[in-house]
């Protein structure tokens, strides 16, 4: 690979890991990159459940290489300016909601809690998978709880 090719490349995977530098933010980067989920989200909303599901297949892939290339370039894993897995698991959490306002606000919340405390599952995830595929993995599961924990909020209330 030449040497103007490889700072295109690395500049381009560079800002994808990092929500086009949300994950730059000198605090919380990582509640950065959720918000970046929102319109992701959103979108999602408006697809057919297959459509949910291949979309989110797709960016998985495409999620874990790019954290792949990332923490090759920064030899480091789970660096916090890495914000593309905050941004996936969100748009998932999202998926448990109808849209409005209220959804959207009690969905990030649900996944900022999952993704910061990482209990059971998520946390086992964190600490046993040291790859790209672990590095998103447990916000696809904080993603997930949330979502389900949403669905069970509408459920009852």
């Amino acid at each position: 690979m030449n040497s103007s090719y490889k700072k295109i490349h690395e500049k381009i995977v560079i800002a994808l890991a990092t929500g086009c530098g949300l994950g730059f933010a000198p605090k919380a980067p990582g509640t950065f990159g959720s918000l970046a989920g929102i319109p992701l989200g959103l979108w999602l909303l408006q697809q057919s459940i297959t459509e949910q599901f291949l979309v989110l297949a797709i960016l998985t892939a495409i999620a874990i290489w790019v954290i792949h290339q990332v923490e090759s370039i920064w030899q480091t894993h789970d660096d916090k300016k890495i914000v593309i897995d905050e941004i996936v698991g969100q748009a998932i959490a999202l998926c448990g909601s109808d849209g409005s306002p209220k959804q959207i606000f009690i969905a990030f919340l649900l996944f900022r809690f999952f993704d910061i405390l990482k209990p059971g599952p998520i946390g086992l995830l964190d600490r046993k998978l040291k790859s790209a595929a672990g590095t998103l993995l447990d916000d696809i599961l904080a993603g997930v709880a949330a979502a389900c924990v949403l669905a069970l909020i509408q459920k009852i209330f």
